[in-house]
């Protein structure tokens, strides 16, 4: 697999001391809760032709890390950096979701209606932060 993103998608949500993204990659779906209750990382894929669901909670990330090393790892690739105290999950939201935003505005540097709307969702992101 090598970690590669293959026909993904990407999405991430926060509110209220709760971060959330959601990524499909490689042919499985990957769900990361965080919150004040602790991590979640729930991954779905096809093994041997039926769904495998695997959920795995954790207090925090060095618990998670303890617990599931792999989960540890996705929980690292798709939220990023070390464990952050409560409350931190909405920053990386923000960080995240204006990655995703330059990334496109750079992927659609042909198309100006496109560029134009990232441009303003970047901009509206910068003042709510």
């Amino acid at each position: 697999m090598g970690g590669s993103v293959v026909a993904g998608t990407h999405s991430s949500s926060s509110g209220a001391g709760r971060y959330g993204v959601s990524v499909s990659e490689n042919g499985r779906w990957i769900s990361i809760t965080e919150d004040d209750s602790g991590v979640t990382v729930t991954t779905l894929e096809a093994v041997r032709g039926k769904q495998e669901k695997t959920v795995v909670q954790a207090v925090n990330a060095q618990e998670l890390e303890q617990k599931d090393p792999a989960a540890y790892r996705l929980y690292l690739q798709h939220v990023g950096g070390a464990a952050d105290a409560p409350g931190q999950g909405q920053n990386r939201a923000s960080e995240a979701l204006g990655a995703q935003l330059r990334k496109q505005l750079k992927d659609n540097a042909g198309n100006p209606q496109m560029r134009e709307l990232m441009e303003k969702m970047l901009r509206k992101l910068d003042e709510d932060n």
